[in-house]
């Protein structure tokens, strides 16, 4: 947001054409506002991305501890 406002400051007090420089600042800041959404959404993606692997991670993890405690408990009755 301070970059956006300091682009539009410097378009102001460069140009003479108040209407050019207004439309410029304008169109910059939507560019910038634009990059800003899309770079949000791309860290997003990846971090999602990330946590949905940790999380079948861990679930893979767990359905193997329950396999091997099914096993076990089924060894135990056997042995009874």
């Amino acid at each position: 947001m301070l970059l956006l406002i300091l682009v539009y400051t410097l378009c102001v007090l460069k140009s003479a054409d108040e209407f050019d420089c207004h439309m410029f600042c304008i169109a910059s800041c939507f560019v910038m506002f634009l990059t800003c959404i899309c770079w949000h959404f791309v860290c997003c993606e990846s971090r999602r991305d990330n946590n949905r692997k940790r999380a079948d991670d861990q679930l893979e993890k767990l359905r193997d501890a329950l396999l091997l405690q099914q096993f076990f408990q089924d060894c135990d009755e056997v042995c009874r």
